[in-house]
């Protein structure tokens, strides 16, 4: 009987901190206001990330009560990145005017 009880309450555990999750969600812009899509939004030595929609927007689900850097980046616009921390069940909006970089857009081989 005990058994059973500890590994019914193993996975009603794993449920629950399953549940335990934040997000960060928004929209990125240029500075005319222009949706900014495939804009990489990575987070520093995680294997997660998202990428903007063709209206500039993402979600990412990220562990609570822990800071990651949160880094925007894309080849017309200049790299971003700012840490945050959420607390569970923390749904924050971030929305994010990309200015252009000065860098070329085109590339060309030379010989």
């Amino acid at each position: 009987m005990n058994r059973w009880f500890s590994i019914l309450a193993l996975a009603a555990t794993g449920h629950v901190m399953a549940q335990q999750t934040a997000s960060v969600h928004g929209t990125v812009t240029d500075t005319t206001g222009a949706p900014a899509a495939d804009v990489n939004i990575s987070v520093d030595g995680k294997k997660i990330g998202a990428t903007t929609d063709a209206k500039g927007n993402f979600s990412i689900e990220l562990e609570p009560r822990t800071s990651f850097t949160l880094r925007f980046s894309h080849a017309q616009f200049a790299t971003r990145s700012f840490k945050v921390k959420l607390d569970p069940g923390e749904q924050r909006r971030v929305d994010l005017v990309r200015r252009r970089n000065n860098y070329l857009t085109k590339t060309q081989l030379v010989n």
